[in-house]
């Protein structure tokens, strides 16, 4: 079922826990942090089909930027941090 349906039916539900931290995210902040997160990608100018990079610390952050990009039908290429310059530098389709 699409999130936003929990975030409004059953906002205090919870959509994941952080394993190592015990850190809780809801539906209700998943369905409102990543709608404020849309809004802002597309006042930068992103659109439906655009493409973004994801690279950060593996947390439930995580959850709101990936789903901010999925309810505004952009595109994900994640980037793992552990990764060198080199290799991160082609995933983004950047020069070396």
């Amino acid at each position: 079922m699409y999130p936003g349906v929990y975030g409004v039916e059953t906002p205090e539900r919870v959509a994941a826990i952080n394993a190592g931290s015990g850190e809780v995210m809801t539906y209700g902040r998943l369905n409102d942090r990543s709608n404020q997160l849309a809004q802002c990608l597309h006042g930068q100018g992103l659109t439906r089909g655009d493409h973004i990079a994801i690279f950060m610390d593996n947390n439930l952050k995580f959850y709101e930027v990936g789903w901010a990009a999925m309810r505004s039908g952009l595109y994900i290429t994640t980037i793992n941090r552990s990764l060198g310059c080199q290799t991160k530098h082609s995933r983004l389709g950047a020069p070396g």
